[in-house]
């Protein structure tokens, strides 16, 4: 993310995650996931966010549009932005904090497996709710 504006007016976002990085701790579940019913990590190395616009609707709320891209396909999407505030840290660094939220579906980008448990109930669920804290750092 990046500003130069104190009330973050001009906000960009970029972000870039490598798929092959995806660690839940359950190695199976991982290489479930990293497979074509899910990413597909051998075809799509890369998730990416790429903002198109920022806007506050009231008070320390905001609204980030931008475009995301799991499997190839784009979509737009909007998140709710919460500022949680500044501060000057120990180091004598300005730093700014946000909480993210948003919702897609996960079919939308080509991600269809399911399954079902024993009980009936669905294993993946298609809406996948995305929650980020980000800190940006006032360059000096």
């Amino acid at each position: 993310m990046f500003a130069s504006k104190e009330d973050f007016s001009d906000m960009e976002a970029e972000f870039i995650a490598e798929v092959d990085s995806i660690n839940t701790n359950q190695p199976d579940r991982d290489a479930h996931l990293k497979s074509p019913d899910f990413f597909d990590v051998a075809s799509f190395l890369t998730l990416t966010f790429r903002s198109t616009g920022f806007r506050k609707q009231a008070g320390d709320e905001y609204f980030l549009t931008g475009d995301i891209t799991i499997r190839g396909t784009t979509k737009p999407i909007t998140l709710s932005v919460e500022f949680g505030g500044i501060i000057q840290d120990p180091w004598g660094m300005t730093r700014a904090g946000f909480e993210l939220s948003g919702k897609l579906n996960r079919k939308e980008f080509g991600l269809h497996w399911s399954a079902l448990t024993e009980t009936g109930g669905m294993v993946a669920g298609d809406e996948v709710n995305l929650m980020l804290n980000v800190e940006l750092v006032k360059q000096k």
